[in-house]
C-alpha cells in the first residue's frame, strides 16, 4: 500500500469546490502574488500529520483517517450545495469534517504553539524565580535522570526572567491535540442550528487556510484570562464555507437546519473576513475577485499580530 507522504491540510475535495477543474487561484502572503495552481499541490505539506515513535519510524495512520472522514462528507457537502436534505448520519459526517477544518491547519498548529509557549514562559517565570529554587529543580532532575547538567542557576534565572527563549510543541502533540479537540467540537456542532447560506448566480463565496471562523455577538468583549471568542459563545456564529456556493453558518444550540439565499453584498462582507483570517493562502476560482479582496482587507501588508494572547 503505498505511504501518503504528501499530506493535504485543506482536503483536494474540498478545494474543487472553489476551483475550476483542477485549478484554482491563489494569493501568497509569504511572496506578495496572484498565481493559478493544481489543487494537487495547495494547501499540502510533506508528512504533515504523521506521527514519529521513539525510535524514528513513522506512522501514517492518521492521514488515512482523515481521508476516510472526507469521503463521507463529500456527499453530504454535495446535497448542502443542492439544498438537498441531510440525513443525521450526513449531518454527523459534515460535522466531524468541519471539525477537522478548525483544527487540521498550520494556522491552529502555530496558534497552539504561541499560546504553549506564552503560558509556560510565564509559570517559568513566577516559579523559577531565585537562584535557590533554579538549584533545587536541577538537583532533583539529575536525582531522576541520572546524568548531571551543565547549567548555571544564575544564567537559568536571567533567561527564564528575560523570557528570551522559545517552545515548541512536538508536532506529535499537536498531532494528538488536533483529534481530541476535532471530536470535541464535532460533538458540539452536530447540536447547533445550521443554516446553508447559498450565494446568487452572480456571486461566490472564497476560501483560505484559515476556512473556520467565529463571528462574535454585537455585544461581546473581550474580558478576563482567556476570554475570547469560541464555539459556545452565546450568540457566536461559526461560519465554514464549504462551497463556491455554499456557507455553513453554525448558531447556538438547536436541531434546526434550513436553506437561505445570501445577498450578493452580504457575501462580499464574509469573503472579506475570510480573507482577513489569512495565515498565507487565500483561494478562489476567480482571481479578479482575489485581487479586490486582498488590499480590502490589507493582508498584503506585511506584519500581523499574534493569533492568541495569554494576559
Amino acid at each position: 500500500m503505498d505511504e501518503p507522504i504528501r499530506q493535504h491540510y485543506l482536503p483536494q475535495m474540498y478545494l474543487r469546490g472553489f476551483a475550476v477543474g483542477d485549478s484554482i487561484w491563489v494569493y501568497d502572503r509569504q511572496k506578495d502574488e496572484y498565481r493559478e495552481q493544481g489543487i494537487a499541490n495547495t494547501a499540502v505539506q510533506k508528512d504533515y500529520y504523521t506521527v514519529v515513535d521513539g525510535s524514528g519510524a513513522k506512522n501514517r495512520q492518521v492521514e488515512r483517517i482523515l481521508a476516510d472522514i472526507e469521503g463521507k462528507a463529500a456527499e453530504a457537502i454535495r446535497l448542502a450545495d443542492k439544498r438537498a436534505t441531510l440525513t443525521d448520519e450526513q449531518r454527523a459526517a459534515l460535522a466531524v469534517f468541519v471539525a477537522l477544518l478548525k483544527v487540521r491547519t498550520p494556522n491552529f498548529e502555530k496558534s497552539f504553539a504561541d499560546a504553549q509557549d506564552q503560558l509556560f514562559k510565564k509559570v517559568l517565570k513566577a516559579t523559577m524565580n531565585s537562584e535557590e529554587r533554579i538549584t533545587a529543580s536541577i538537583a532533583a532532575y539529575e536525582r531522576e535522570k541520572g546524568k548531571k547538567l551543565s547549567l548555571a542557576p544564575k544564567d537559568l534565572l536571567e533567561l527564564f526572567q528575560s523570557g528570551q527563549f522559545k517552545i515548541e510543541p512536538h508536532r506529535n502533540q499537536s498531532v494528538a491535540l488536533m483529534i481530541e479537540l476535532s471530536s470535541e467540537f464535532a460533538l458540539l456542532l452536530a447540536q447547533m442550528d445550521w443554516v446553508f447560506a447559498h450565494a446568487p448566480e452572480d456571486a461566490e463565496f472564497i476560501t483560505s487556510d484559515v476556512p473556520f471562523g467565529i463571528i462574535p455577538p454585537k455585544d461581546w468583549k473581550r474580558e478576563g484570562f482567556f476570554s475570547g471568542v469560541g464555539i459556545l459563545t452565546p450568540g457566536a456564529v461559526k461560519a465554514i464555507p464549504l462551497t463556491g456556493k455554499t456557507l455553513l453558518l453554525a448558531m447556538d444550540k438547536g436541531n434546526i437546519i434550513r436553506q437561505a439565499e445570501m445577498p450578493k453584498a452580504v457575501v462580499h462582507e464574509f469573503n472579506l473576513a475570510v480573507t482577513a483570517r489569512t495565515e498565507r493562502f487565500a483561494m478562489s476560482k476567480d482571481k479578479a475577485m482575489l485581487e479586490g479582496l486582498v488590499p480590502a482587507a490589507g493582508i498584503d501588508k506585511p506584519g500581523t499580530g499574534p493569533r492568541m494572547r495569554v494576559d
